[in-house]
C-alpha cells in the first residue's frame, strides 16, 4: 500500500505522502482533527509509585542504564528528604 520503502522497514515522508490521493488525505485531516484517528498514542491511567516501590526498584537494579543502585538509591533519598522539607 505504501510503495516498498527502505530496506529497515522505514518509509519517506514525501514517498507516504504521495500514495494516497487528495481526497484520501482530506479524509485523514476530517479523523484526525476529530480526534478519530489521534496520531499520538493514548497513555494508560497513571499508576502511583511510593518511595518504597521506587526504592525496591532500584535495588532490584532495574534502572541499571542510569547508574548504579548505590549511586539511585543515595539520589532518591536525597530527593525525597528535600522534597519533604518543603
Amino acid at each position: 500500500m505504501f510503495g516498498d520503502g527502505s530496506k529497515d522497514g522505514t518509509y519517506e515522508i514525501k514517498e507516504l505522502y504521495n500514495t494516497f490521493t487528495e481526497d484520501e488525505l482530506k479524509e485523514i485531516d476530517k479523523l484526525v482533527k476529530n480526534n478519530s484517528l489521534s496520531p499520538i498514542k493514548q497513555e494508560s491511567p497513571a499508576i502511583a509509585v511510593t518511595q518504597r516501590d521506587l526504592l525496591n526498584l532500584i535495588l532490584l537494579n532495574f534502572f541499571s542504564e542510569y547508574g548504579s543502585p548505590k549511586r539511585l538509591k543515595s539520589v532518591c533519598e536525597k530527593f525525597y528528604k528535600n522534597s519533604s522539607l518543603k
